[in-house]
């Protein structure tokens, strides 16, 4: 039951008892016919306390209730009561000091006496009209804001020195003739049918100041709504003195059954422990992610270096062939010449050799650095790829730990919801409330959650990278395969390799080639036209190279841009679960597992209090018994 709900079931419950307690109702109703118990003999005391209307005792009743199976013929009794009567049969009795002896005729007895014993628990009511404190009989006819307060107080010394808890609950009925814009204090509730309002008041007194809550915790007392006064205001019209009274019981103490309490406050303790645990796990499991993903922003970084090397190399290596293409076409012009012209054209084959030979050193260079730029394009796909598939490890990691802590949580509300029931209504509350935040904990931490779904959107954006930048990927094996075409081994390094070097010897050999020029310049024309059919696919080929490095030079800035807004993104993940570890469970974990157990231990020592303190002017050992107190405002 909700605290809420069960302070307007008290206050329901508490009014028609105290209604019933007030003047001219019958205080001494029999039970009802189907009472039944099994023990031989219980003893049910009520003490009525007439007060003023400041609270101070005019008069002592106190009703006793012998409920009897009729197994025996006689009912021993201990009462320190004078004036006793039977009040409900025919019973009689015989006293010998505090001793009395029932006759027992298989009916219950009902029996009366006075008393001069205070009792250990009290009321003290004071009134303010206006701000000024002013005595109850100079309130009558008076106009004004009112305010009454109500203090409670236990008197251990009656109690065994022991704290005894016990429910004090006060009812007024209001005229809402009279009584208008009424407002209550926290530990409040009032029901009304139009024309009367009833306002009720409870408190346990003591009970903050036993467990030490008001000294280590101010604002617990007020979320129990538990103190050990209660107010009402309201602005009043020709006041005449409204009908209440107040209840003091310890019933619903001593019939709560700690049980296992210290238990599962052991066990409660464990689970926020393991709690902690997790919520350390994961915030090293994000820092690791944030370190991972920092290792990346370097590669993609260093990935962009290439790419843009890469990319000049190969405009360098478009230019270069362009120049090949070129001069391979004017060698195969110049060889026709040089068939009909040997001896003039030998200057211009010279010229040309040398124009050639300096083309082919070019295009050698170039290669080269196109070489070196894809070889770093590569390798710095491989260092994407593997910080890739280190972030998404991560990722699952910090997902998984997620997970966990929401499960951790789950189950320690679950387990405190299994105290809850052991535990008193007020502790209760306070159970609600921890339930409440763990439930709301367990929520935040869920794969649903915000912190969740970010946590699986980073593990699959980093398994997307690592798979796009794979070795089986297109963009490494596009990579791979100019790198190897560009290398000495490849078939573009190594033919612009050798053309070079046969265009040098070629040129230092020109002059003692001259007299068998003639013969091989068939074979030179020949080649020279397949080699400026090869050239001119080398070109080609060399800037659809160019343009494709340049298309992936401008690509490579999306890809930091966003491997930069993922590292941005995995520090303020790592920030916050610390935030969240500090913040939230560590501080928890420090509130509740230094004091669950001492504050357990202090309320079973007051539940078996409560059972200790059945009667109030004394009873058999062989009974068992319950005492109340009301207190009954009289006018008179």
């Amino acid at each position: 039951m909700k605290f809420k709900e069960y302070k307007k079931m008290l206050a329901i419950v508490t009014v028609t008892a105290i209604l019933a307690a007030l003047p001219g109702a019958s205080v001494l109703a029999a039970p009802a016919a189907d009472t039944y118990n099994l023990f031989p003999v219980t003893k049910n005391e009520t003490v009525y306390i007439k007060t003023d209307e400041s609270g101070k005792t005019r008069k002592i009743v106190v009703s006793d209730e012998l409920q009897n199976t009729g197994d025996a013929g006689a009912l021993s009794d201990i009462s320190d009561l004078k004036n006793i009567e039977n009040v409900k049969g025919e019973e009689n009795f015989t006293q010998s000091g505090d001793q009395l002896v029932w006759n027992n005729i298989g009916e219950d007895i009902v029996y009366q006496g006075k008393t001069d014993e205070a009792p250990p628990v009290g009321v003290t009511i004071t009134y303010e009209l206006d701000g000024k404190k002013i005595a109850p009989k100079k309130l009558e006819g008076k106009s004004g804001h009112l305010l009454v307060r109500y203090d409670y107080s236990l008197d251990q010394e009656k109690t065994g020195n022991q704290f005894t808890p016990f429910l004090m609950v006060t009812g007024v009925v209001l005229d809402q003739k009279k009584f208008k814009n009424v407002e209550l204090s926290a530990n409040g509730h009032f029901e009304s049918d139009g024309q009367r309002m009833t306002v009720v008041g409870y408190a346990v007194p003591g009970l903050l100041d036993y467990l030490g809550i008001s000294e280590k915790s101010a604002d617990l007392g007020d979320q129990l709504s538990l103190s050990d006064s209660f107010t009402f205001e309201a602005d009043v019209e020709d006041y005449s003195a409204p009908t209440g009274g107040t209840i003091a019981t310890n019933e619903i103490f001593s019939k709560i059954n700690a049980g296992n309490a210290i238990d599962s406050a052991d066990s409660l303790e464990a689970s926020l422990n393991q709690l902690a645990d997790s919520s350390k796990q994961l915030v090293s499991g994000s820092a690791v992610l944030s370190s991972g993903v920092k290792e990346l922003q370097s590669g993609s970084s260093a990935l962009a270096d290439g790419v843009s090397q890469l990319a000049g190399g190969g405009s360098k290596l478009a230019g270069g062939a362009d120049s090949l293409a070129s001069g391979a076409g004017q060698l195969s012009a110049g060889v026709d010449q040089m068939k009909n012209q040997v001896g003039a054209s030998m200057p211009l084959l010279t010229g040309a050799l040398d124009q050639l030979a300096q083309g082919a050193a070019q295009l050698s260079t170039g290669i080269n650095q196109a070489a070196a730029g894809a070889q770093a394009v590569s390798g710095g796909i491989a260092a994407v790829n593997q910080s890739a598939a280190q972030l998404a490890g991560g990722a699952q990691t910090v997902a998984g730990g997620i997970e966990t802590a929401g499960q951790s949580a789950a189950a320690l509300a679950q387990s405190a919801k299994a105290i809850q029931a052991t535990m008193c209504e007020e502790d209760q509350a306070k159970m609600a409330a921890l339930i409440t935040n763990l439930d709301a904990l367990s929520a935040s931490l869920s794969t649903q959650s915000k912190l969740g779904a970010g946590a699986g959107q980073v593990a699959s954006g980093a398994q997307q990278l690592a798979a796009a930048t794979g070795s089986d990927s297109e963009l490494a094996q596009g990579a791979a395969a100019v790198a190897g075409a560009l290398s000495p081994q490849g078939q573009l390094g190594a033919g612009a390799a050798a053309l070079s070097s046969g265009l040098a010897q070629a040129g230092s050999q020109a002059g003692t080639m001259a007299g068998t020029l003639t013969g091989a310049l068939g074979q030179l024309s020949s080649g020279a036209s397949d080699l400026a059919n090869g050239s001119a696919a080398l070109s080609s080929g060399a800037n659809d190279l160019s343009n494709g490095l340049n298309t992936l030079n401008t690509k490579v800035p999306a890809l930091t841009s966003g491997v930069d807004q993922l590292a941005a993104g995995s520090d303020k993940l790592a920030d916050g679960m610390s935030l969240f570890d500090a913040e939230g469970i560590q501080k928890l974990v420090s509130y509740m597992g230094g004091d669950m157990t001492a504050l357990i231990q202090k309320a079973s020592a007051m539940i078996d209090n409560a059972k200790a303190y059945n009667n109030y002017s004394g009873i058999s050992e062989d009974m068992q018994g319950s005492v109340k107190f009301v207190f009954v405002q009289d006018k008179d």
